[in-house]
């Protein structure tokens, strides 16, 4: 199973991406592979903030960022061809 940080790594080979945002789109990325597929996408939990949903390992990884963007990355995990769909549905 994939991590939320691999995730966002995905996310991040697209383009720089501001916190808050990329904070939800591994939101949406865990809901969408849940719904689909009856099971989650990365098994670190999300929780409800004041503004919006939050991977709390995710938040650690870049609260250094504050509201910059965090640069684009490579994303060298493999993913399944299913996962490319929803995260390229989500990044969409």
């Amino acid at each position: 199973m994939k991590s939320v940080l691999d995730v966002a790594d995905w996310f991040l080979s697209k383009g720089s991406i501001k916190h808050k945002k990329l904070q939800k789109l591994c939101y949406y990325a865990q809901a969408w592979h849940c719904a689909l597929y009856g099971g989650p996408l990365f098994p670190e939990r999300i929780e409800a903030w004041v503004h919006g949903p939050v991977a709390p390992a995710l938040y650690s990884e870049y609260a250094s960022y504050g509201w910059d963007d965090i640069p684009s990355k490579e994303c060298a995990v493999q993913f399944t061809d299913d996962e490319i769909d929803i995260l390229n549905a989500v990044y969409n």
